[in-house]
């Protein structure tokens, strides 16, 4: 597995945990990322990635800090976040 999916795979597994953590549903996650429940559900299920392209959206709905949360939840340097936008 090439090094960018393995760093996909944890960031979206860090984010169903994150957004486990903070009660947020598809249908939040939707509305604030300006995606389709569809979309969103399999994003927050681990079907689709969450990837680097989507972090600039997700930074500015729920912030930075929320970001570097789960990058440390992925076992990631949060620092490589700000390399993202």
């Amino acid at each position: 597995m090439p090094k960018e999916e393995a760093v996909d795979d944890k960031m979206t597994k860090a984010l169903a945990v994150w957004a486990k953590r903070k009660n947020i549903r598809p249908v939040d996650f939707e509305d604030g990322m300006g995606w389709s429940y569809n979309h969103a559900w399999r994003i927050l299920n681990g079907i689709d990635p969450f990837t680097p392209a989507a972090y600039g959206t997700f930074i500015l709905k729920y912030g930075m800090n929320e970001l570097k949360e789960i990058f440390r939840i992925a076992g990631l340097d949060p620092n490589r976040a700000e390399e993202a936008d």
